[in-house]
């Protein structure tokens, strides 16, 4: 049981993670690929945005950057590396995990998703 500052007890409850968990194999897969981690040393539940990730991977930026610079550098390097490895296009990093991966199931079924 967590502890708030004044001692007081507090419950922490975490997003579900049944959606996400169907996709475990696409997830491995992805976050191995794009972002050299293992899904068994991450939380991911059905509300983890890429974004969460943020400074991850092997993007090899300099980290004497502004921050704003650096998000904006990280940012074009994650989508031009999904776009590299996946040959799908993110409008945003700001997107559901759950969401990418079920548009890379899609696109291996060859279907299309919006």
């Amino acid at each position: 049981m967590a502890k708030r500052i004044d001692g007081s007890k507090m419950t922490v409850r975490f997003a579900a993670q049944d959606g996400i968990d169907q996709f475990e194999e696409t997830g491995r897969k992805f976050l191995a690929d794009v972002l050299e981690m293992s899904w068994d040393e991450c939380l991911l539940t059905d509300e983890s945005y890429l974004s969460d990730f943020y400074g991850s991977g092997p993007h090899g930026l300099s980290t004497d950057m502004a921050y704003e610079d650096f998000g904006n550098a990280w940012h074009a390097w994650v989508s031009e590396r999904v776009t590299a490895l996946y040959g799908i296009e993110l409008a945003s990093v700001h997107v559901p995990l759950i969401d990418v991966f079920r548009q890379l199931e899609a696109r291996q079924r060859g279907a299309r998703v919006h």
